[in-house]
């Protein structure tokens, strides 16, 4: 048996309804006219970056777009210029070695000449030296042809950055 205002089940032999209190017939079986109060929802919030993207002031994104862009940018050509970045890394450690080299023979050096053996090797050196540091200073103009977006003007129209 079932209440006809608010649609509880009733307990056998009942004359009050415990819900909602109404006085119940003994002859009631069914609610014609079923009424089940709706279920309420909780709202949820969302996401909540998406929350604070949207309240965030409009110069406010627009910087952390340039932030964010510079920082692609930026990572994207190290990732770029990694071969090359290591390739004078390379070079650095050979000019070094060379240059040791090149610093052991001067000290057989008897005054300002070095013995015939001796010099054509160091000329050998010196020459390898020269031909390495040219090759470094290419790659290094190639991989110093970096960018990034134009700095935002601070001040009166001057930039901290030189």
């Amino acid at each position: 048996m079932y209440c006809s205002k608010c649609g509880s089940s009733l307990t056998q032999g009942a004359k009050f309804c415990k819900n909602c209190g109404k006085a119940i017939k003994n002859t009631e079986t069914k609610p014609e006219n079923k009424h089940v109060p709706p279920v309420q929802y909780k709202k949820k919030n969302g996401n909540k970056l998406l929350n604070i993207w949207v309240k965030t002031p409009g110069l406010i994104k627009l910087l952390f777009i340039y932030v964010l862009i510079n920082v692609a940018l930026y990572y994207g050509q190290e990732l770029y210029y990694y071969q090359d970045t290591q390739k004078m890394n390379q070079l650095e450690s050979e000019m070094s070695s060379i240059e040791s080299d090149a610093k052991r023979l001067e000290t057989y050096a008897v005054g300002n000449e070095l013995a015939d053996p001796y010099y054509s090797q160091y000329q050998n050196d010196k020459d390898e030296y020269n031909k390495k540091a040219n090759e470094y200073n290419e790659l290094a103009k190639k991989s110093g042809n970096r960018w990034l977006l134009i700095p935002i003007p601070f001040g009166h129209g001057q930039t901290h950055l030189k």
